[in-house]
């Protein structure tokens, strides 16, 4: 799996930490954010099917995203434009998939640009170990 954006630091900043696990009030995030400059292009993180469009919030249709099922995990990634002409087409790793957006427009500019990456699901069978009892 690669960086969506190029960057390998996570966001943190004074909104919060993008470290996954990191603390949202009474719940934890569940994914890792990947700083990024708005209107840079956004890479398939992991081979793959581009499944759908994902809208992070049902009260905001302006914020995108797109869901990639992949051989053994699946990944959900928020605030990017996505060609929406690779749905349901195979994707490779690096290839460009979409564009960023400016999530710091809805929180403000103490809110580090950056997508959200998170795995949705992953295939169990390829973490066992052979033999292991």
């Amino acid at each position: 799996m690669i960086s969506p954006t190029g960057k390998t630091t996570v966001r943190s900043d004074s909104k919060g930490d993008g470290h996954y696990g990191a603390s949202r009030g009474g719940r934890m995030h569940d994914g890792t954010d990947y700083p990024c400059t708005p209107g840079q292009q956004v890479v398939a993180p992991i081979d793959g099917t581009v499944l759908r469009e994902a809208v992070p919030y049902a009260d905001d249709s302006k914020y995108r995203g797109v869901v990639i099922q992949g051989t053994h995990a699946r990944v959900k990634m928020f605030y990017l434009l996505p060609d929406k002409t690779l749905i349901g087409k195979r994707v490779t790793q690096g290839q460009p998939i979409g564009t960023a957006q400016d999530i710091s427009a809805k929180y403000g500019a103490a809110m580090t640009p950056h997508i959200h990456l998170q795995v949705e699901s992953y295939d169990p069978e390829i973490l066992i170990e052979e033999g292991a009892a």
